[in-house]
């Protein structure tokens, strides 16, 4: 069921969530919590799930002592937008469709 969740919390409670693997890897994180207000309407528990996956991916493929940047920006008419980014090989071009 949709309620208000703050966007940044969410964060960063995915990235505490890893913080062992990424320990392990010696990944370091960089946060740039850009977005005043991030407040959302969504369901947290999978707004949370979305995240944790995310940023996970960004930490198992970076290489060892990278860094994975979190990033939110909020810009006009309302849009909100969470970017996560890490310098990992990404996904092949031809493989892009089938990411759902």
């Amino acid at each position: 069921m949709p309620e208000a969740v703050e966007v940044h919390q969410l964060l960063r409670t995915s990235w505490e969530l890893l913080l062992s693997e990424a320990a392990e890897r010696k990944v370091k994180v960089r946060f740039e919590l850009g977005a005043p207000d991030a407040w959302v309407q969504a369901d947290p528990v999978r707004l949370q799930q979305v995240f944790w996956n995310v940023i996970r991916n960004a930490v198992r493929f970076s290489p060892e002592r990278g860094e994975v940047t979190i990033r939110s920006q909020a810009g006009p008419n309302q849009w909100f937008c969470v970017q996560v980014i890490d310098k990992g090989p990404g996904i092949e071009a031809g493989d892009l469709e089938l990411v759902a």
